[in-house]
């Protein structure tokens, strides 16, 4: 279910923090504005965790103060609530690499294809598969 177009949307917005960064809760107000309702029970909230978590994962975007940091600030409650640990986002080399491939011509399909080409990798790793093969087509 990667929207390759929000992703690139997502890390566009990262990056033009530059070495600032973006506060993850900022970046979540943007992408995902409150319309009356918890963020966390709307299409457009799941929508940002989904591609904040395999953005993270994918390793394209980090903690700007710990590059060590295990995740991007989420806190779910037990309620299923969302709370966020105010984190400075910036991206990752890889991440900063794939921004500027997607804002080629046709590489929002690259990646798209890439992605595909992963085959029996699921979720994360497809993600990264196709960044790999896509950076790797960058190269060469």
């Amino acid at each position: 279910m990667l929207d390759t177009a929000y992703l690139k949307q997502l890390l566009e917005l990262v990056g033009d923090k530059g070495y600032l960064g973006i506060d993850n809760g900022d970046l979540m107000n943007h992408l995902a504005p409150d319309e009356g309702q918890p963020v966390e029970f709307t299409e457009m909230g799941q929508q940002f965790k989904y591609h904040m978590d395999e953005a993270w994962m994918a390793g394209l975007i980090r903690d700007r103060d710990d590059v060590t940091a295990k995740d991007w600030g989420l806190v779910v409650g037990v309620s299923g609530h969302w709370a966020y640990r105010g984190k400075q986002l910036v991206l990752s080399p890889i991440g900063g690499e794939l921004l500027e491939e997607l804002g080629k011509p046709k590489g929002l399909e690259r990646l798209k294809q890439a992605v595909r080409s992963a085959g029996a990798a699921a979720g994360t790793e497809a993600l990264r598969a196709g960044v790999a093969e896509l950076l790797k087509g960058a190269i060469f």
